[in-house]
């Protein structure tokens, strides 16, 4: 049961840093596409910037020893941007 336990906090725990390093590095960003040219000093987000900020983010986790699997997570990371929007 101390297992289980602790799975749920480090689940917290990282739901809670994602969200959170998202908004204070990213507080008014806007989405684009990939292929959208971004001038310097626009607050625009790209889905392959994402991923590449959401993989830094976990590689700091993994070097904390709270997570692993890294390789792992790029494999399975998908950013994508709703088509509707």
């Amino acid at each position: 049961s101390y297992q289980d336990l602790n799975a749920i906090r480090l689940m917290t725990y990282y739901r809670r840093s994602v969200v959170n390093w998202w908004d204070r590095k990213f507080p008014r960003h806007k989405l684009a596409d990939d292929n959208q040219p971004v001038n310097t000093g626009q607050s625009i987000m790209t889905p392959a910037m994402a991923e590449a900020e959401q993989t830094d983010h976990y590689e700091r986790l993994v070097n904390a020893g709270l997570f692993q699997d890294l390789a792992g997570y790029k494999r399975d990371l998908r950013a994508e941007k709703n088509a509707s929007e």
